[in-house]
């Protein structure tokens, strides 16, 4: 019963720092005012399931089969996941810029008088 209670807070674990990476580099998008263009990954359904069945998986096998090294998985899942979401928040402020950029490029045009 002790390592079933290890391998869910281990799972729930991993669910909030999901959650809360997500909520940081949404309020970030947020305060930037990119929240239309920044897709951040854990809204898509396909990364929550993925998180979730592969934390479950590690944490299952990190306590009940004694492999403690699959905790590092875990770890890396997290590392790639915010990677995921600094390329998506940084993704989100560069088409941001093009797009001004491209409105103050045609508004010059459109103010020249030839």
């Amino acid at each position: 019963m002790d390592k079933l209670f290890a391998v869910l807070s281990l799972w729930l674990l991993f669910a909030v720092l999901t959650v809360v990476v997500d909520f940081l580099f949404y309020k970030n998008a947020r305060k930037r005012d990119l929240t239309l263009v920044y897709q951040p990954v854990v809204n898509h359904p396909f990364s929550v399931i993925f998180y979730s069945v592969f934390s479950l998986i590690a944490a299952y096998i990190t306590f009940i089969e004694n492999v403690p090294y699959l905790i590092y998985l875990m770890v890396l899942a997290l590392i790639w996941l915010i990677s995921r979401e600094y390329i998506a928040l940084k993704r989100a402020v560069f088409h941001e810029r093009q797009k001004w950029v491209m409105y103050y490029r045609g508004s010059e045009v459109s103010n020249n008088k030839f």
